[in-house]
């Protein structure tokens, strides 16, 4: 990020990631930036009308919602804006029911759903619900464990509050809220590694629980090792640690990729602009067919089959990386609404595909790839080339000798 800041508030849209207010080494801050996951670049976009730091941030049919947060003097507020990425500008929306900043915010169902947070010091356990076309919010049953600095996400059936903080203490504290029967329910598997401000994450129908600060020896000790649950077992497992081990971070999915943004390398300093990107283990296999010279011109085309692929590629992302060892071959990044139907199958909008390269996707009884380029080259080893497709959500690896 071009303005350093731990505390800070993220949600994605489209294929940018954004980071909302937070605070600097020296204050809080009302920069908002979007980070644009195909071009690799951050630009700035319009602040925060005042500056806020642990703002509750989520995006919902293409607006960004900024909800609640503290002030410079740590208060409270309970204000809602909305950012309308044609106009650039925010707008104030019906406000939460109750002031509260460090909560945590989450989609599901077509509503926005924000959790927790603190109020006058204290941590509190509201629960509130906001419809956009109707401006309004609902308040909800409050969380059975009031806690502020939680994580907040939500998969295909449940939304869940996991960690967080009750009084400094860190927790491992997870329950779901099932929003058909407007109820909690307490039976989910607590975190291996107590965290409160963490990040959480939902990709794939599992949650990921991103750094945050824990208690070592009664000593604060910012947590190294992400996790990832997974619902059909109730479990929790850890996952690689993070190259830069942070708290008061965003994470945020997009495609089959997290980007973990901001935050503090210290419980007390250490605000960083870093961005990483975790892209969580998958055993999809790729079934790649071939690599054969094609007929037309002296261009390889290799061919692949994608199983299962239930994502419309008018409406993902999609990443196709060839590589032979540790050296790349070739490399093609398409934002969501680069592939518009053709035919039988899918094909790259102009211009976006690199020189002398061609790429279709096709729809048989699985998703069928085909890739030319003269940047193609045969495996000059027996291990071959390695090939992974990001499509939306789904990432793909396979090899083909």
């Amino acid at each position: 990020m071009g303005v350093p800041r731990q505390a800070v508030g993220g949600a994605a849209l489209g294929d940018r990631v954004f980071a909302v207010g937070g605070r600097t080494d020296t204050a809080s801050s009302a920069a908002v930036e979007a980070y644009d996951t195909i071009a690799d670049r951050w630009v700035s976009v319009a602040p925060l009308p005042t500056p806020l730091h642990d703002v509750a941030v989520a995006a919902l049919d293409g607006v960004l919602y900024a909800c609640g947060g503290l002030t410079p003097d740590a208060s409270a507020v309970a204000s809602v804006l909305a950012w309308d990425a044609a106009a650039d500008a925010w707008t104030i929306r019906a406000p939460l029911p109750t002031a509260r900043g460090a909560a945590a915010a989450a989609v599901f169902g077509g509503r926005l759903y924000v959790a927790g947070g603190l109020r006058d010091g204290v941590a509190v356990g509201d629960f509130a619900a906001y419809e956009p076309g109707a401006d309004r919010w609902t308040t909800l049953p409050v969380m059975p464990h009031a806690r502020d600095h939680l994580g907040l996400a939500a998969t295909d059936l449940l939304v869940y509050a996991v960690g967080g903080r009750d009084n400094a203490t860190p927790l491992t504290l997870g329950e779901a809220f099932h929003p058909p029967s407007n109820e909690w329910f307490k039976e989910v598997a607590p975190l291996l590694t107590a965290r409160g401000a963490l990040a959480l994450a939902a990709l794939g129908g599992r949650l990921f629980a991103f750094g945050g600060v824990g208690d070592a020896a009664s000593l604060p000790a910012v947590v190294a090792a992400p996790e990832m649950f997974d619902p059909s077992r109730n479990s929790w497992f850890f996952q690689p640690d993070m190259p830069t081990p942070r708290h008061g971070m965003a994470a945020v999915a997009v495609g089959a990729r997290i980007y973990v943004i901001g935050g503090a390398t210290q419980p007390d300093a250490g605000t960083t602009g870093g961005t990483e990107i975790f892209l969580p283990a998958s055993a999809d296999t790729l079934d790649v067919r071939r690599l054969a010279l094609a007929k037309r011109g002296k261009r390889l085309r290799l061919t692949a089959r994608l199983s299962d692929a239930g994502d419309d590629p008018t409406t993902a992302p999609l990443r196709v990386r060839v590589r032979e060892g540790d050296a790349d071959v070739l490399t093609v990044t398409l934002a969501t609404g680069a592939l518009v139907e053709k035919g039988r199958g899918w094909r790259p909008t102009a211009d976006v595909l690199p020189r002398g390269t061609t790429l279709s996707l096709r729809r048989r009884q699985a998703l069928v790839l085909h890739l030319a380029g003269t940047t193609l080259r045969r495996p000059s080893t027996r291990h071959g080339l390695n090939v992974t497709v990001e499509l939306g959500a789904r990432r793909l690896t396979g090899t083909v000798r």
